[in-house]
């Protein structure tokens, strides 16, 4: 099993990815990672978030103004959501 990517990474890893196996889990982490702020902070929180990413917000001024929180705690809730 291939290790989480960490949050702040997936980004920059859709850009770099090197094989199938790769794209296939970043693709499923940042699905899961969406659908997570999306049923913890609704579908407001999300258009928020989709709103600083077209402002040009960096990834973590984008998460700390919306889901107050840093990156690093929301790494820290989706993975103990991921937890059964």
């Amino acid at each position: 099993r291939e290790p989480l990517v960490r949050i702040r990474e997936l980004s920059p890893t859709l850009r770099n990815l090197k094989n199938n196996t790769q794209a296939a889990l970043a693709y499923d982490q940042s699905y899961s990672v969406a659908r997570f702020i999306n049923d913890r902070f609704g579908v407001f929180g999300v258009r928020r978030l989709l709103q600083g990413f077209k402002e040009g917000q960096s990834e973590e001024e984008v998460i700390q103004r919306t889901l107050f929180m840093t990156p690093e705690m929301l790494q820290q809730s989706w993975e103990m959501r991921l937890k059964p």
